[in-house]
C-alpha cells in the first residue's frame, strides 16, 4: 500500500507525455568488494534508465547491522533536486529509506541518486538488498518502470578469489574477464629495456568515447617472460609516470570505481636493463545529465505554425552532443543548434518536449505547451453548381487579404482537383476550373493558407453537377447527346409498343363488329321474312285486295322498306369498322 501511495503521490508532481515500458534497473556499486574490519567505504546507490526518462525513485537499502554500521550519507552529486522523504538512516542503523524527485525528465546508464558511507564492524559475507522501490517515468502518470534490482556483497574480514569477473560494458551486454593473476617464474635476461605494455579496460574499451557507467575497473596487460617488476597509478595527467611498482607481479589490477571526469591509467614494466616506456590509457566517464535548463517559444498562442524556440545546451563534462525535439509524443527534428524555429504545425493544442544530450548520452528534458491558432474560414460567394461536361467551372468569395485559398474537388474521399487562389488586398478571390471532368456528382471545399504556412480548417462542402454536353435546350431542360439517344430509345419502344397495342385493340374491334353484324343480319331478316308472312296472310284471309288491306299492305310494306334501308345503312357502317 505504501509503494502505491507514494507512486500516486510521485504522479501528481510531474506531468509530461512519452511512452514508457518497464526499464529502468536500480542498483548500488561496488559489485563486490574486500575490506578489512574496521575500514570505511562507499556504497553509491545508481540508477539505469535504459533510455527513458524518469523524474523521481523511491527505495530502502538493508544492511546487516552485524557487520556493517551507516556512517551518513551524501547527496551532493545526485540527479535528484528535491526530496519527499529525506534519506535519513533508521535508528538501529540497519537501513535508509528515501524518495527523490527532479522537476526534469533525466536519463542515463549511471545517474547517481545517493553516496552512503559505511564502517564495517563484524567478519563474514555482507549482503547488501534493495526493497520497496519505485522508478518512475516522467510520463504524468507516475508509470513505475523499474524491472531489475541489483543488490551487492561485501566481504568483510575475509577474501574471496574468482578466476572469473563479470563486466557490463553496456546495459545490453556483459562481457566475462579472466581476473588478474599474479606471474610466479624465473624472467628470462633482456637485451633492451621493456616496449610500452599493451594495456586494455574492459569496462572501457576505447579510449576516444565519453562513457556513462560506472563499475568495477579492471585493467589487464600482457606480461612478456623477461619482465620482473610492474609499475601502476591512475590520475589526470596524461603524461604522468608511475612511481611506485607494485608489490607482485600481475597480468593486471583491479582500481575500483573511478569518479566522472578524465582519468589516465599509467603502466610501466621493468627488466633487467631497467624501466621501460610507460602506456598512457585513457579513461572519460559522465554520468551526470547535462545542466537543466529552460525552453523558451515565441508565442504560446498564435497563428504562427512556425513558432522559435530556444534553450540552453550545456554540459560541464564531456560537452554538449544534440538535441531532440519531440511534438505529441512524435520525433520531429534532431538538431545541434539551440534555437530554430519548429516545422510547420496544424491548428491546435501542441506538447514541445526537448530532449539535450550531452557527448556520454546523458540526457536532460524540459516541456511546455503551445497552442496554433486556426485562420479563419474562408467564404465561398458564388459557384457554378451545375454544367456540362467542357465548361468551365468557376468559384469566387472574401478571404484574409493577401493569402492564398486552397480549392479541392473530390468525389468520395479522392481529390480530383486542387488549385490556389491568390486573395487581393481587399480580401477577393477567384478561380476558374477548366478541368475536364467525369459526368457525376462532386463536393469542392476551400481553406485560407499564409505565407507562414498557417492554415484554416476546411469549409462546409458545396455541392457540384456535372452533366453530359447539351445538345438540345428545351426550355429549362438540356439535353446531351446521351439524353436524346434514351429519348429516342423511349420513343421507339413507347411507339411500336402502342401501335401494336392499337393493331390488336383494332382486331379485336373488327371481330366484334363481324359478331354484331352477323347478329344483326339475322336479326333483319327475320324480321322481314314476319312481315312478308304477314302480307301473305292478309291476302289469303282476304281474298282479295280491299281498302282495308290495301291500307295494311301498304302499312307492312312501308315498314319492310324502311327495314331495307336501315340494314342498308347499318351494314354499310359495319363493314367499313370491320376493314
Amino acid at each position: 500500500m505504501k509503494k502505491i501511495f507514494l507512486s500516486a503521490l510521485l504522479s501528481l508532481i510531474f506531468l509530461t507525455s512519452v511512452n514508457v515500458t518497464e526499464a529502468a534497473t536500480l542498483y548500488l556499486l561496488p559489485e563486490y568488494k574486500n575490506i578489512d574490519i574496521g575500514q570505511e567505504f562507499y556504497i553509491d546507490v545508481k540508477v539505469n534508465s535504459q533510455d527513458e526518462f524518469i523524474n523521481a525513485v523511491q527505495s530502502t537499502i538493508s544492511f546487516p547491522s552485524n557487520m556493517i554500521e551507516i556512517i551518513g550519507t551524501d547527496k551532493q552529486n545526485s540527479i535528484f533536486n528535491f526530496w519527499i522523504n529525506e534519506p535519513d538512516a533508521s535508528a538501529d542503523k540497519s537501513e535508509i529509506t528515501f524518495i527523490g524527485g527532479s522537476a526534469k525528465g533525466i536519463s542515463g546508464d549511471s545517474l547517481q541518486i545517493l553516496r552512503i558511507k559505511c564502517k564495517s564492524v563484524g567478519t563474514g559475507i555482507a549482503e547488501i538488498n534493495i526493497s520497496e522501490s519505485v522508478v518512475t517515468a516522467n510520463d504524468g502518470k507516475g508509470t513505475n518502470i523499474l524491472s531489475t534490482i541489483e543488490k551487492i556483497k561485501i566481504n568483510v574480514g575475509t577474501e574471496t578469489i574468482t578466476s572469473e569477473i563479470s563486466v557490463k560494458v553496456s546495459p545490453e551486454e556483459v562481457v566475462v574477464v579472466e581476473a588478474p593473476k599474479q606471474v610466479i617464474r624465473e624472467a628470462v635476461i633482456a637485451k633492451d629495456a621493456p616496449k610500452e605494455p599493451k594495456v586494455t579496460v574492459p569496462l572501457y574499451p576505447d579510449q576516444r568515447v565519453w562513457y556513462n557507467h560506472q563499475g568495477e575497473v579492471i585493467v589487464l596487460w600482457e606480461v612478456p617472460n623477461d619482465i620482473t617488476k610492474v609499475a601502476v597509478e591512475v590520475n589526470s595527467n596524461p603524461n604522468s609516470e608511475p612511481v611506485k611498482a607494485e608489490d607482485s607481479l600481475f597480468t593486471g589490477k583491479n582500481i575500483g570505481i573511478l569518479d566522472e571526469g578524465i582519468h589516465y591509467v599509467h603502466v610501466q614494466f621493468k627488466n633487467n636493463k631497467g624501466w621501460g616506456e610507460t602506456a598512457h590509457y585513457k579513461i572519460s566517464l559522465d554520468i551526470s545529465s547535462p545542466l537543466p535548463f529552460e525552453t523558451n517559444i515565441s508565442s504560446f498562442a498564435s497563428d504562427n505554425p512556425i513558432p522559435e524556440i530556444n534553450y540552453s545546451g550545456q554540459d560541464n563534462l564531456s560537452g554538449y552532443s544534440h538535441t531532440l525535439i519531440f511534438i505529441d509524443g512524435e520525433k520531429i527534428l534532431e538538431t545541434q543548434e539551440v534555437s530554430l524555429e519548429l516545422p510547420p504545425q496544424k491548428p491546435g493544442s501542441h506538447l514541445l518536449v526537448v530532449r539535450v544530450f550531452d557527448k556520454a548520452g546523458n540526457s536532460i528534458e524540459d516541456d511546455l505547451n503551445f497552442e496554433i491558432i486556426p485562420l479563419k474560414i474562408p467564404r465561398t460567394e458564388f459557384i457554378t453548381d451545375k454544367i456540362s461536361q467542357g465548361e468551365n467551372i468557376f468559384v469566387s468569395g472574401t478571404s484574409i487579404p493577401n493569402t492564398l485559398v486552397d480549392i479541392k474537388i473530390l468525389k468520395g474521399e479522392k481529390i480530383e482537383f486542387s488549385g490556389v487562389a491568390n486573395v487581393d488586398t481587399v480580401g477577393k478571390w477567384e478561380i476558374i476550373i477548366d478541368k475536364l471532368l467525369a459526368k457525376d456528382y462532386y463536393l469542392l471545399t476551400v481553406s485560407a493558407r499564409n505565407e507562414k504556412g498557417a492554415i484554416s480548417p476546411n469549409s462546409e462542402p458545396k455541392n457540384i453537377r456535372i452533366t453530359a454536353p447539351a445538345i438540345l435546350s428545351i426550355g429549362l431542360i438540356d439535353l446531351g447527346w446521351f439524353d436524346i439517344f434514351i429519348l429516342i430509345i423511349l420513343i421507339i419502344v413507347i411507339g411500336g409498343g402502342g401501335g401494336f397495342w392499337y393493331y390488336l385493340s383494332q382486331k379485336e374491334l373488327q371481330e366484334a363488329y363481324k359478331i354484331i353484324a352477323n347478329r344483326d343480319v339475322k336479326k333483319m331478316s327475320k324480321l322481314l321474312s314476319e312481315d312478308m308472312i304477314k302480307i301473305e296472310n292478309e291476302i289469303k284471309e282476304n281474298k282479295g285486295v280491299t281498302p282495308t288491306s290495301k291500307t295494311t299492305l301498304k302499312n307492312y310494306i312501308s315498314k319492310i322498306k324502311s327495314n331495307i334501308s336501315k340494314m342498308d345503312k347499318y351494314l354499310g357502317v359495319t363493314i367499313s369498322k370491320s376493314k
